[in-house]
């Protein structure tokens, strides 16, 4: 007994060493976790909510944002409507405030100028996260946490079949990727995504995307880290899949532009050219 004893005290105390290293970096994380859950949120929730309708239109009217402390806008006065089954295409190159206006759509951040309404009432009026479901997003920077393909892809929509996975993987043309796995859905992207490519984060996410039973769709470059033929056979896939729905596409891609309702140009945070593709495409 005192010679297992022992085997079992050792066992207990062999790891101690190692979880004192870790420790500090432990402590650090959990600092800046509790800074930012103790922080005043930028968009405070309505103390009495407005029911959220299930379809309308989202317009930006004259909408310009500034961050605290700079000296000039990152948007200023973009207005577009965004109407159910209606595709409106942003075009910008990198740091042109695209970002900003998702933030903005989804009560992320609050307009310093204008207004976002929904169905003629200002965003600010529904509770966020009733109002964030009526919204499907691929931000720009979308996360993949560390667990399988399928865990990633359900946290989507919750509950939903594995035909419509399928389905949407087929859409966002990362199926085959899958399927070519040992495990299949149950394979292990790792932490952040590092066991996939960066088209192949893309593609996943945009799957995740498609998956959410929302009437609005916002898809920030959606297509990058592909290679051109990719680029527009998933695009492609994805306008004719979402018909029903409404599309806001950021890029700063040319693909399936001509398929868009409506494009606008965006430089330096203010609308310089927008219009119906034929027109913006010919004269941009």
């Amino acid at each position: 007994m005192l010679a297992l004893m022992g085997l079992a005290l050792f066992e207990a105390v062999g790891p101690l060493p190692v979880a004192m290293q870790t420790l500090p970096g432990f402590l650090a994380s959990a600092r800046r976790i509790f800074a930012l859950a103790d922080r005043e949120p930028p968009v405070m929730a309505p103390a009495v909510s407005v029911t959220v309708p299930e379809a309308g239109d989202i317009v930006f009217e004259g909408v310009g944002f500034t961050y605290p402390g700079a000296d000039h806008a990152a948007v200023s006065d973009v207005s577009f409507t965004l109407s159910p089954g209606k595709r409106v295409a942003i075009v910008e190159p990198s740091g042109s405030g695209k970002s900003n206006l998702v933030a903005l759509a989804l009560r992320y951040r609050a307009a310093s100028e204008g207004f976002v309404t929904f169905v003629g009432k200002p965003v600010e009026a529904f509770d966020p996260e009733i109002w964030r479901c009526r919204v499907a997003v691929l931000a720009q920077f979308d996360h993949l946490f560390s667990a399988t393909i399928s865990d990633n892809l359900r946290l989507g929509e919750q509950g939903v079949s594995q035909e419509r996975i399928e389905h949407a993987c087929v859409v966002a043309g990362i199926l085959p990727f899958i399927e070519a796995q040992p495990q299949g859905f149950d394979t292990f992207v790792g932490a952040h995504g590092t066991k996939v490519s960066g088209g192949e984060e893309r593609r996943l996410g945009l799957a995740r995307a498609l998956l959410k039973e929302a009437p609005f769709l916002i898809l920030d470059e959606p297509t990058e880290g592909l290679d051109q033929e990719t680029e527009d056979r998933v695009l492609e896939g994805v306008l004719e899949a979402t018909r029903e729905r409404s599309v806001l596409l950021i890029t700063h891609s040319r693909a399936c532009l001509e398929l868009m309702d409506e494009i606008i140009v965006l430089e330096a945070g203010r609308i310089v050219s927008h219009g119906a593709p034929g027109e913006v495409l010919r004269r941009d």
